[in-house]
């Protein structure tokens, strides 16, 4: 029957008398249970667009008995921060449900609100921070159990203890990747000691081989000195005496010709 009606390309004002179903009685009631908060809406009288709207508003082109005014499970991440100054990222999640008088008025009050989920996580929101913010950090971590009030719906607090065990898990997998890491970090520097030893002692054998090589070279070099000076020296004092008995011998010859030039003078005289 539902369907029908909506395949029916049919105008609900001018049309409403018409029979559809002429088999079935008249006096039938197609009725639907709505689970939600919802608006009556004349799209007769809507028909003018608004700037965020596309299309003209037309009858009988909507195929939904209601519209879910929102989900009934929301969340929000908060970030607050203790005493002592330390900041904590939470995501808080609600189950709402609104209470109230099936009246016509109560439902335009909510509807005329325009973001009233946002006004709510604001006003959690402002509730946890003030509450945290008289409690350090160690305190939080402790004790958050009686900080915050438990859920009221067991699958709620299933999912939050949930939550809470997969995150001190990701915790411990974290602190145990840590310290794996921190002891292959301390086995790699306990395995480069050794070497360390061998290259810094291998190091001083160098300097030392090295610096005694280069005192050898250094003590050679100056013995050559030495000696090079030496044997010039010895070449200057053997010239010099060459020399001097060149001289020597050319003295007494010279002294020896005068003394035949006068003997032979002396002769010729007589």
């Amino acid at each position: 029957m539902v369907l029908i009606l909506f395949n029916k390309n049919r105008d609900v004002t001018a049309n409403r008398g018409e029979c559809i179903n002429p088999e079935k009685e008249n006096r039938a009631a197609i009725t639907c249970s709505i689970p939600t908060i919802v608006q009556d809406v004349d799209l007769t009288m809507s028909i003018m667009l608004q700037p965020n709207e596309e299309n003209q508003n037309c009858p009988i082109l909507s195929i939904h008995f209601f519209y879910c005014y929102d989900q009934i499970f929301v969340f929000d991440y908060v970030t607050v921060e203790t005493t002592n100054h330390t900041r904590l990222k939470l995501k808080l999640s609600y189950n709402w449900q609104f209470k109230g008088e099936k009246n016509q008025d109560n439902g335009a009050k909510l509807l005329y609100i325009p973001d009233f989920i946002g006004d709510m996580c604001k006003s959690i929101a402002s509730k946890v921070r003030g509450t945290l913010s008289s409690v350090s950090f160690d305190n939080f971590h402790k004790n958050s159990a009686d900080i915050f009030a438990l859920p009221y719906l067991e699958t709620t607090r299933q999912i939050i203890q949930r939550e809470s065990w997969i995150a001190k898990g990701r915790l411990e997998r974290q602190r145990i990747t840590d310290e794996a890491q921190a002891e292959k970090s301390r086995k790699q520097l306990l395995e480069l000691l050794p070497d360390c030893a061998i290259v810094e002692a291998i190091g001083h054998s160098s300097i030392d081989v090295k610096a005694r090589a280069e005192s050898n070279k250094i003590e050679a070099e100056v013995k050559i000195e030495d000696s090079k000076g030496e044997t010039e020296a010895l070449g200057i004092e053997a010239e010099a005496e060459l020399t001097r008995l060149r001289e020597a011998c050319d003295a007494e010859i010279e002294y020896i010709e005068k003394q035949n030039k006068l003997e032979i003078d002396l002769k010729e005289r007589k």
